[in-house]
Formats: structure tokens, C-alpha cells, sequence
């Protein structure tokens, strides 16, 4: 059997990556023997990463930076005056040009031409591209498309992810390739088009799941559902490495802290530098509270963006304070799990950092950005240790902060029998899968 492991990763991004080592275990536990590759967005990252052969899964998306996959990577060199406001004294643009644009039909009209444009100049290299992706895909039995937020628009529009899934899902089933939607996340959405286009990549699919109840109702309406089922993250039953010797001993609890540049000018689809340079501040409280309290404050990233986050964060804070914090910047997913394994508690904003260090039985207080860490949290029993990022002060999550570390010994427990819970339920989910891909081709 040969089986292709699809999702939009090869960014360095460990939680995305963790998706992907998870589901290679996996499939390798379910279907002994079976030939695995990647399709990714950076196929020379996934090759290098699993170890196995990667394909592209996109012929626009231009070429990735590479990134080293050993050796210790320099802290970010962002600092909060690089996304500072605009000037209120700034120039504002004038003249016939600027009050033509504030005029909406014209701006619309304007906007669909360079679209249409930029539509036509790409066809030839798409076309191109969905042959020679076709001639790999009519090789495989099964094409799985793997968890994340597979299901948004925010990025791209309807061209991005729910063209991208669609295509693949056509190319596979025109090749007689199976196709199973695994765990997908789902959110933002709100195009008609982009829902369109899931909804059929759903149709056509042999085996479709939601890593949670609101993503499969964001997908496929209020109405009849087609056939999604619910099951934990893919990252969930991920095998765990030796946990790590390498972190600083002392006094205290050591506390992992997981920043993540949302309104970031230098990465966020939405940029607001006030909202931005107030999180940064409020973890900078934080760390000094971690600190104050007689613990160990570690800021970690999970996504080479992070580490910019962490650069402003550590900017801020007292210069003894600065000298003193642990910073770790892993590159690969094993060395994340094992520092995550050595913490006595996290506080990450990235959903996946949530999820690997539930996995690793390390209780968490989640900065939400976005409603899946709250479902997360919730379902595994930990719902009260939550904020929301839209308005979370410090007194509030050092508050939570003092209650979880007082009782990390229930935390524990809570999250050990729920984590049984949820790698049972991937193994039942590979078996459904696994009876799919030993029928008859299609």
C-alpha cells in the first residue's frame, strides 16, 4: 500500500509537524508495510523532517527560506519598535487617485480585474502543475489529509486552502486514490465559495473527521450533516521521546510560557500593533510574577515566527531578569516533547502547544486566540484555566497561574485518563481508515 500524508506544513511550524510525525506512526502501526510519503507545502523540509519521499502541493506558493533541522537557532532579533504605530502626523494620501479608491464599485472593479489578471497569467503553470501532480497521486492507494486548520480562507481566500483541498481531493479520486479527511480543524470560513469547495472535498471524500464539534458544524452547516465524525487532534496520540536532561535545575516550578505573534505586523493576516505590543507586555508581567514567586519562567516557541515574540518579550523584562529566563527554540518535533515532558506547567498561546504538552501530561492555562484552545481545554477537563487573549489582564492569569500550581497533582490525573481517552480514539479512527484502503480501488 502506498499512502500520501497531505497537509499545508514544511513552515517549521512543530505543532503542524508534530500532525504529520503522529499520523506517519500511525499509519505505520495500522498498516504494517505500507510505502508513506508527504505532500507539503515544502517538500525539501518534509523530506528531510519524516525522512520520506514529499511532493508539492502547490505550484504558487513560492519557495520557502530554508530551515536548519539541527543546531541551536539565534533568538529573534524583533523588538516592539519594528511594528510601532503609524505616526499621527503621518501623510495621508490625497489627490484624484486616493478618492478614486474610496469609491467601493470602482475599488471592486479594480480589485476583480487584477484578480481575473493574476488568474490567467497563473493557468498555464497550473494546468501544468495538476498534471504533474496527477501522474504522482494515480501511484497511491490513499491520500490522507491531516488536521490543523485545514478548513480557513483567512489565508489566501478561497484560493488558498479550499481550492488547494478540493483539487488534491479531485486529482485522487479521477486516479482511483482513496481519500480520508483526518482530524480537520476548521475556522475561519466565511466565504460562500470557500464552504462550497469544502463541502464537496467532503462529499467526495471515504473518510471524514472533525477534531472538534464546531469545526464539523462551521463546515457543513446546521442542516443533515454529510458524514464527518469527531475525533481528538491528530498530535494526540504522538509516541513520546526520552524527556530531556539538559534544563536548568533549581527551586520552584518549572513554567513554560508559549508566545505567538497574533497582530503581528510580521506575520498576522490582521495587524494591530497596540493589541500586539499589550500581549507582549502581559507576558513580560507574567515571566516577572513566574519569577517572583520562586519559580523557573521558560519561554519556548513551536514556529520560527515565535521567536521574534520571545525577543520582544525578553526586551521588556528586567535586564537581571532578561539574564536569568530559559529560552528554548527547538527545531525538531522529539526535542519539543522532551523539554514539554521535564515542565511542571505551561502557558502557551499556539493551539498546538496546548495539545503536545496536555499530551505530555504537563497541565497548561491557554491564552486563547481563538476558540479551539477553550474546546480543547474543556474537554479535557481543564476548562477553568483558560483566557481570552481579546481581554485577558495580568491579575487574571497570574491568579490562575497561583490556583493550577497548587494543584498540578489533580491536574495530572484529570489529564492522564482524558489522554487514554483521546489515543484510543485515534487508534479507532486509523482502524476505520486502515478497512477503507484494504477494499478495491475506486
Amino acid at each position: 500500500m502506498k499512502v500520501g500524508i497531505f497537509g499545508h506544513y514544511g513552515n517549521a511550524n512543530l505543532g503542524d509537524e508534530a500532525i504529520t510525525q503522529a499520523a506517519i506512526e500511525s499509519v505505520r502501526r495500522h498498516i504494517p508495510g505500507a510505502e508513506i510519503a508527504c505532500f507539503s507545502i515544502n517538500p525539501a523540509d518534509s523530506a528531510a523532517r519524516h525522512e520520506v519521499p514529499a511532493y508539492p502541493i502547490r505550484n504558487m506558493t513560492p519557495p520557502l527560506a530554508a530551515h536548519p533541522l539541527d543546531g541551536e537557532p539565534a533568538l529573534g532579533t524583533g523588538r516592539l519598535q519594528d511594528v510601532a504605530d503609524v505616526p499621527a502626523d503621518a501623510p495621508v494620501p490625497s489627490g484624484l487617485v486616493a478618492r478614486l479608491k474610496r469609491f467601493p464599485p470602482l475599488r471592486w472593479g479594480v480589485n476583480l480585474a487584477r484578480t481575473l489578471l493574476g488568474g490567467l497569467r497563473a493557468l498555464p503553470g497550473e494546468i501544468g502543475f495538476l498534471l504533474r501532480s496527477r501522474r504522482i497521486i494515480r501511484d497511491y492507494d490513499l491520500l490522507m489529509i491531516t488536521g490543523s486548520n485545514q478548513f480557513l480562507d483567512n489565508f489566501g481566500g478561497v484560493w488558498g486552502f479550499p481550492y488547494t483541498l478540493l483539487k488534491w481531493t479531485l486529482l485522487a479520486r479521477t486516479s482511483g486514490c482513496k481519500v480520508a479527511l483526518v482530524s480537520l480543524g476548521a475556522g475561519p470560513l466565511d466565504g460562500w465559495w470557500s464552504k462550497r469547495f469544502c463541502r464537496v472535498t467532503l462529499s467526495l471524500s471515504h473518510h471524514a473527521s472533525y477534531r472538534d464539534a464546531p469545526s464539523r458544524t462551521l463546515v457543513e452547516g446546521p442542516g443533515p450533516r454529510y458524514k464527518g465524525h469527531v475525533f481528538p487532534d491528530v498530535a494526540s496520540n504522538i509516541e513520546l521521546p526520552a524527556a530531556a536532561t539538559d534544563l536548568h535545575e533549581g527551586d520552584g516550578l518549572l513554567v513554560g510560557i508559549n508566545p505567538m505573534p497574533v497582530f503581528d505586523a510580521r506575520y498576522w493576516h490582521a495587524a494591530d500593533s497596540g493589541k500586539y505590543r499589550a500581549y507582549v507586555e502581559k507576558l513580560a508581567a507574567l515571566v516577572a510574577h513566574v519569577d517572583a514567586t520562586g519559580n523557573r519562567p521558560l519561554l519556548f516557541s513551536t514556529q520560527v515566527q515565535d521567536n521574534a515574540v520571545i525577543a520582544d518579550v525578553v526586551s521588556v523584562l528586567a535586564p537581571d531578569l532578561a539574564q536569568r529566563v530559559q529560552v528554548r527554540q527547538p527545531r525538531q518535533v522529539d526535542d519539543l516533547l522532551a523539554f514539554l515532558q521535564r515542565l511542571d506547567l505551561a502557558i502557551p498561546t499556539r493551539f498546538h502547544g496546548n495539545v503536545l504538552s496536555l499530551r505530555c501530561g504537563t497541565p497548561a492555562i491557554g491564552i486563547c486566540y481563538h476558540r479551539k484552545i477553550g474546546d480543547l481545554l474543556t474537554d479535557m477537563g481543564q476548562g477553568e484555566f483558560q483566557v481570552d487573549f481579546a481581554d485577558f489582564t495580568v491579575e487574571r492569569i497570574t491568579s490562575l497561574f497561583d490556583r493550577l500550581s497548587g494543584s498540578l497533582a489533580e491536574a495530572r490525573e484529570q489529564i492522564s485518563a482524558r489522554s487514554t481517552t483521546y489515543r484510543e480514539a485515534c487508534d479507532t479512527q486509523y482502524e476505520m481508515i486502515a478497512s477503507h484502503v484494504t477494499g478495491p480501488r475506486d
